[in-house]
């Protein structure tokens, strides 16, 4: 199953019949993003009411102010299971691309799913373009990106909870078209959960890292990039 997560999804495209709105019976976890032009919502659905293999990832785009929304794009890797779509992520680059961001995985296990992206140049076009579907690292992201002092892009990507060093930092120095780990945060055993987490940096260069623990909140400290 591992090696599955890193395959390119089987549907991406318009909503069809079977991932239709009125076919839908769970959605959640959205994630939001502003163009000049346009209000961009993420989320994920499926036609059973649960996080589970039929989950898929939908993207919906508003261009009167949040007024009206069409629905754009989905992705399902497989359909049916057993793999899922699930915790999606907007983000407007430094160069106003907009990049679309997912995780595939079976279950709830998240040191071998694969987080995958696609990017759009012109996203305020009528009609816009997508690259192909790209696999950028291992792992879930739940936070947005961060552009370093440096100018390096910064993800936070976890393995969660049955792995140790979850809490990732995934970085990319070329704009976006290679990424590497560069790091990551040891949440202790008994207090990890699913790390969520959130990096920060200061004029400095330190790097604090929040995580979901629980416990609570919990923050780590970098004083050499990550």
């Amino acid at each position: 199953m591992p090696d599955v997560c890193h395959f390119p999804p089987a549907y991406v495209g318009l909503p069809d019949a079977d991932h239709a709105l009125a076919t839908r019976r769970f959605q959640g976890i959205s994630s939001l993003a502003i163009t000049p032009g346009a209000f961009w919502a993420t989320w994920y659905a499926g036609p059973t009411p649960d996080e589970d293999a039929n989950n898929y990832v939908v993207l919906s785009r508003s261009t009167d102010a949040g007024a009206t929304w069409q629905e754009l794009m989905v992705v399902d890797p497989d359909g049916p299971g057993p793999l899922r779509a699930f915790d999606p992520q907007l983000w407007v680059d430094p160069q106003g691309r907009l990049r679309w961001f997912w995780t595939q995985g079976e279950d709830h296990h998240g040191h071998y799913a694969g987080l995958w992206s696609m990017r759009c140049d012109a996203p305020d076009t009528a009609a816009p373009v997508w690259s192909a579907p790209a696999c950028l690292a291992t792992g879930v992201m739940m936070g947005k990106p961060l552009v370093l002092n440096s100018g390096d892009w910064a993800l936070p990507v976890s393995t969660w909870r049955t792995t140790d060093n979850s809490a990732a930092l995934v970085v990319s120095c070329d704009g976006g078209h290679t990424w590497e780990r560069r790091g990551a945060a040891q949440v202790p055993r008994a207090a990890r959960s699913f790390d969520e987490h959130q990096f920060i940096e200061y004029a400095d260069g330190r790097l604090d890292v929040f995580v979901r623990t629980r416990y609570g909140i919990g923050r780590s400290r970098s004083h050499d990039q990550g």
